[in-house]
Protein backbone atom coordinates (compact mmCIF):
# COMPACT_ATOMS: atom_id res chain seq x y z
CA UNK A 1 0.00 0.00 0.00
CA UNK A 2 2.73 2.29 0.62
CA UNK A 3 3.82 1.88 -2.88
CA UNK A 4 0.41 2.85 -4.20
CA UNK A 5 0.31 5.99 -2.06
CA UNK A 6 3.71 7.05 -3.24
CA UNK A 7 2.70 6.48 -6.82
CA UNK A 8 -0.46 8.38 -6.46
CA UNK A 9 1.29 11.25 -4.75
CA UNK A 10 3.84 11.35 -7.54
CA UNK A 11 1.13 11.47 -10.16
CA UNK A 12 -0.68 14.26 -8.47
CA UNK A 13 2.46 16.34 -8.23
CA UNK A 14 2.90 16.01 -11.98
CA UNK A 15 -0.63 17.20 -12.56
CA UNK A 16 -0.02 20.28 -10.39
CA UNK A 17 3.08 21.21 -12.35
CA UNK A 18 1.14 21.04 -15.61
CA UNK A 19 -1.39 23.47 -14.24
CA UNK A 20 1.34 26.03 -13.33
CA UNK A 21 2.70 26.30 -16.86
CA UNK A 22 1.29 29.45 -18.55
CA UNK A 23 0.00 29.75 -22.03
CA UNK A 24 1.92 32.23 -24.31
CA UNK A 25 0.20 35.62 -24.84
CA UNK A 26 -1.12 36.48 -28.25
CA UNK A 27 0.19 39.47 -30.26
CA UNK A 28 -1.11 41.23 -33.38
CA UNK A 29 0.96 40.68 -36.48
CA UNK A 30 1.01 42.44 -39.83
CA UNK A 31 2.58 41.80 -43.16
CA UNK A 32 5.72 43.88 -43.81
CA UNK A 33 5.38 46.34 -46.71
CA UNK A 34 7.60 49.04 -48.26
CA UNK A 35 6.49 52.72 -47.95
CA UNK A 36 7.49 56.29 -46.95
CA UNK A 37 7.50 57.10 -43.28
CA UNK A 38 6.06 60.57 -42.70
CA UNK A 39 4.12 62.47 -40.14
CA UNK A 40 2.43 65.68 -41.35
CA UNK A 41 0.64 68.16 -39.10
CA UNK A 42 -1.33 70.87 -40.91
CA UNK A 43 -2.45 73.96 -38.99
CA UNK A 44 -4.16 77.14 -40.18
CA UNK A 45 -2.45 80.46 -39.32
CA UNK A 46 -1.38 83.87 -40.61
CA UNK A 47 1.69 86.10 -40.50
CA UNK A 48 1.42 89.44 -38.78
CA UNK A 49 3.93 92.29 -39.13
CA UNK A 50 5.96 93.52 -36.18
CA UNK A 51 4.54 97.03 -36.58
CA UNK A 52 1.86 98.47 -38.86
CA UNK A 53 1.96 102.17 -39.69
CA UNK A 54 -0.60 104.03 -41.77
CA UNK A 55 1.03 106.81 -43.77
CA UNK A 56 -1.11 109.66 -45.01
CA UNK A 57 -0.09 112.88 -46.68
CA UNK A 58 -0.96 116.07 -44.84
CA UNK A 59 -2.02 117.65 -48.11
CA UNK A 60 -3.37 116.31 -51.36
CA UNK A 61 -1.18 116.50 -54.41
CA UNK A 62 0.62 114.52 -57.06
CA UNK A 63 3.23 111.88 -56.24
CA UNK A 64 6.47 112.91 -57.91
CA UNK A 65 8.57 109.91 -56.82
CA UNK A 66 8.12 106.88 -54.53
CA UNK A 67 11.32 105.63 -52.91
CA UNK A 68 10.03 102.42 -51.25
CA UNK A 69 7.78 99.52 -52.18
CA UNK A 70 5.24 97.46 -50.24
CA UNK A 71 7.03 95.18 -47.78
CA UNK A 72 10.32 97.13 -47.76
CA UNK A 73 11.93 97.75 -44.41
CA UNK A 74 12.08 101.44 -43.55
CA UNK A 75 13.71 103.32 -40.71
CA UNK A 76 12.72 106.48 -38.87
CA UNK A 77 13.44 109.64 -40.84
CA UNK A 78 13.67 107.90 -44.22
CA UNK A 79 12.00 109.69 -47.15
CA UNK A 80 9.21 107.50 -48.52
CA UNK A 81 7.84 109.68 -51.31
CA UNK A 82 7.99 113.16 -52.77
CA UNK A 83 4.76 115.01 -53.48
CA UNK A 84 4.17 117.73 -56.05
CA UNK A 85 1.64 120.26 -54.74
CA UNK A 86 1.34 123.34 -56.96
CA UNK A 87 -0.66 125.31 -54.37
CA UNK A 88 1.97 124.70 -51.70
CA UNK A 89 4.76 125.70 -54.07
CA UNK A 90 3.04 129.06 -54.57
CA UNK A 91 2.67 129.48 -50.80
CA UNK A 92 6.31 128.50 -50.34
CA UNK A 93 7.43 131.21 -52.76
CA UNK A 94 5.19 133.63 -50.87
CA UNK A 95 6.89 132.80 -47.57
CA UNK A 96 10.30 133.27 -49.20
CA UNK A 97 9.32 136.76 -50.35
CA UNK A 98 7.90 137.48 -46.89
CA UNK A 99 11.26 136.50 -45.38
CA UNK A 100 13.00 138.96 -47.73
CA UNK A 101 10.51 141.69 -46.82
CA UNK A 102 11.12 141.06 -43.14
CA UNK A 103 14.87 141.41 -43.70
CA UNK A 104 14.19 144.77 -45.37
CA UNK A 105 12.01 145.76 -42.41
CA UNK A 106 14.88 144.91 -40.06
CA UNK A 107 17.25 147.14 -42.02
CA UNK A 108 14.76 150.01 -42.01
CA UNK A 109 14.15 149.57 -38.28
CA UNK A 110 17.91 149.57 -37.58
CA UNK A 111 18.28 152.82 -39.50
CA UNK A 112 15.35 154.34 -37.59
CA UNK A 113 16.91 153.31 -34.26
CA UNK A 114 20.22 154.95 -35.15
CA UNK A 115 18.44 158.12 -36.38
CA UNK A 116 16.32 158.31 -33.21
CA UNK A 117 19.40 157.71 -31.05
CA UNK A 118 21.32 160.49 -32.80
CA UNK A 119 18.40 162.90 -32.43
CA UNK A 120 18.03 162.02 -28.75
CA UNK A 121 21.74 162.51 -28.08
CA UNK A 122 21.61 165.97 -29.72
CA UNK A 123 18.44 167.07 -27.90
CA UNK A 124 19.65 165.71 -24.54
CA UNK A 125 22.99 167.51 -24.97
CA UNK A 126 21.12 170.76 -25.76
CA UNK A 127 18.98 170.36 -22.65
CA UNK A 128 22.03 169.54 -20.48
CA UNK A 129 23.83 172.68 -21.74
CA UNK A 130 20.79 174.85 -21.01
CA UNK A 131 20.46 173.39 -17.50
CA UNK A 132 24.20 173.97 -16.85
CA UNK A 133 24.05 177.57 -18.12
CA UNK A 134 20.92 178.22 -16.04
CA UNK A 135 22.65 176.81 -12.96
CA UNK A 136 25.74 179.01 -13.48
CA UNK A 137 23.72 182.18 -14.13
CA UNK A 138 20.20 181.97 -12.74
CA UNK A 139 17.62 183.88 -14.76
CA UNK A 140 19.76 183.85 -17.95
CA UNK A 141 17.59 181.17 -19.61
CA UNK A 142 13.81 181.38 -19.52
CA UNK A 143 11.95 178.58 -17.73
CA UNK A 144 9.79 178.10 -20.84
CA UNK A 145 12.90 177.41 -22.92
CA UNK A 146 14.15 174.86 -20.34
CA UNK A 147 10.74 173.15 -20.34
CA UNK A 148 10.70 172.99 -24.16
CA UNK A 149 14.22 171.52 -24.25
CA UNK A 150 13.28 168.96 -21.59
CA UNK A 151 10.11 167.91 -23.43
CA UNK A 152 12.02 167.59 -26.73
CA UNK A 153 14.65 165.39 -25.02
CA UNK A 154 11.93 163.22 -23.45
CA UNK A 155 10.07 162.92 -26.77
CA UNK A 156 13.25 161.89 -28.56
CA UNK A 157 13.85 159.25 -25.85
CA UNK A 158 10.36 157.87 -26.51
CA UNK A 159 10.98 157.87 -30.27
CA UNK A 160 14.19 155.92 -29.68
CA UNK A 161 12.28 153.40 -27.48
CA UNK A 162 9.58 153.03 -30.15
CA UNK A 163 12.19 152.49 -32.87
CA UNK A 164 13.90 149.84 -30.71
CA UNK A 165 10.57 148.05 -30.17
CA UNK A 166 9.89 148.20 -33.91
CA UNK A 167 13.30 146.66 -34.56
CA UNK A 168 12.55 143.83 -32.09
CA UNK A 169 9.19 143.20 -33.78
CA UNK A 170 10.84 143.11 -37.20
CA UNK A 171 13.39 140.61 -35.92
CA UNK A 172 10.65 138.41 -34.48
CA UNK A 173 8.80 138.58 -37.80
CA UNK A 174 11.96 137.56 -39.62
CA UNK A 175 12.48 134.65 -37.23
CA UNK A 176 8.90 133.51 -37.77
CA UNK A 177 9.36 133.76 -41.55
CA UNK A 178 12.53 131.67 -41.35
CA UNK A 179 10.76 129.04 -39.21
CA UNK A 180 7.83 128.96 -41.65
CA UNK A 181 10.24 128.66 -44.56
CA UNK A 182 12.05 125.71 -42.99
CA UNK A 183 8.71 124.07 -42.09
CA UNK A 184 7.70 124.30 -45.76
CA UNK A 185 10.99 122.68 -46.72
CA UNK A 186 10.46 119.79 -44.29
CA UNK A 187 6.82 119.26 -45.31
CA UNK A 188 7.76 118.69 -48.93
CA UNK A 189 8.86 115.11 -48.08
CA UNK A 190 6.87 112.31 -46.50
CA UNK A 191 8.91 110.71 -43.76
CA UNK A 192 8.31 107.77 -41.43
Amino acid sequence: MCAVIVCLAGCRGGADSKKNVQQPTSAAVAIVQRGNISHVLSLAGQFQPYQVVDVHAKVSGYVRHIYVDIGDRVRAGQTLATLEVPELNAQYRSTQSEALRSQDAISAAQHEVSRARSLHVALQANYDRLVEASAQRPGLIAAQELDNARSQADASQEQMNAATAELAAAQQGANAAVRTNSAWERSRHIRT
